[in-house]
């Protein structure tokens, strides 16, 4: 079994043509190698195209690629290898964007609910405890008023680098607490109370 490379490897070191006609456990890991050959074998059996992706270390950076088998002969199969690095970056950006706020880059209203559904799963699973604190900025508005939407911004942004929670929009931000007893939120919440009272520049 051998592997063809077409175009994927052109930024290594090592160029292409070199990989041309290796064994596949010469070229990548063990794990993936025998994942490539399982997927070789499957096409070869079923006479159908399996793609597999991976992702491969590459000049200090992490690199996807697709590999596609396709049965080419009786006997022979091929894995047409593809970078898309691009498009893996450019779909985990936009499952960032979906789930987190833009201007604090804290989790949104859409990602807190769904961890808080499995936090209630789990605490009713193991008879845990449960808190959830709710945070509102009393008269931001005023900010946004007197000091312009730029520095009501940057004051958002400072206090979501001390709360670390979820910014549910607007003023308002929440702390998910799973396995917390109510005496233990009463401390974390105090402690939140002494980091936003003091100043913030």
């Amino acid at each position: 079994m051998f592997l063809n490379y077409k175009a994927a490897l052109d930024d290594v070191a090592v160029p292409p043509e070199a990989f041309l006609g290796q064994p596949i456990s010469t070229v990548l890991p063990a794990g993936l190698a025998q994942q490539v050959l399982q997927a070789a074998e499957a096409a070869r059996r079923t006479g159908t195209l399996h793609t597999i992706e991976y992702a491969l270390p590459l000049h200090c950076e992490t690199h996807h690629y697709e590999a596609r088998s396709v049965v080419c002969g009786s006997e022979e199969t091929m894995a047409i290898v593809r970078d898309v690095t691009a498009r893996t970056r450019l779909e985990d950006s936009l499952r960032h964007q979906a789930l987190h706020d833009a201007l604090t880059g804290l989790p949104n209203r859409a990602l807190l609910h769904d961890r808080l559904q499995q936090a209630l799963l789990t605490a009713q699973r193991d008879h845990r405890p449960l808190a959830l604190l709710l945070l509102n900025l009393d008269h931001f508005k005023d900010i946004y008023d007197t000091f312009g939407h730029h520095q009501g911004d940057l004051i958002l942004q400072q206090v979501a680098t001390r709360v670390c929670a979820a910014r549910l929009g607007g003023d308002e931000f929440a702390v998910l607490l799973p396995t917390i007893d109510e005496t233990r939120a009463r401390q974390i919440a105090h402690a939140l109370w002494t980091a936003l009272d003091a100043p913030l520049w």
